[in-house]
């Protein structure tokens, strides 16, 4: 519960991404279980970055074949939701 893993690639390369919960950044990570997702950074990619810099506090949820939720909080503003469904292998 103190470590979570994130992954992507595409056509221009890969990323593997640590975040520990001892560090200034993160405030929590927790887990109930082992969960995997695949989405889609086309479409996520354009909301983080238009909204991801202002927000004060930004919360990921996720879970293996639910959608994505993101929770920016805004000062002065309030806070948006976005939420993401997980693409689908076949």
């Amino acid at each position: 519960d103190s470590k979570a893993d994130f992954s992507g690639k595409g056509d221009s390369g890969e990323v593997v991404i640590d975040l520990e919960k001892d560090t200034d950044e993160i405030g929590e990570i927790s887990s109930k279980e082992d969960s995997i997702g695949t989405y889609s950074l086309e479409y996520l990619n354009p909301v983080v970055k238009a909204v991801g810099t202002t927000a004060g506090q930004i919360t990921c949820e996720f879970s293996s074949a639910k959608p994505l939720r993101i929770e920016f909080k805004v000062a002065n503003i309030g806070r948006i939701h976005f939420y993401l469904a997980p693409r689908v292998e076949s």
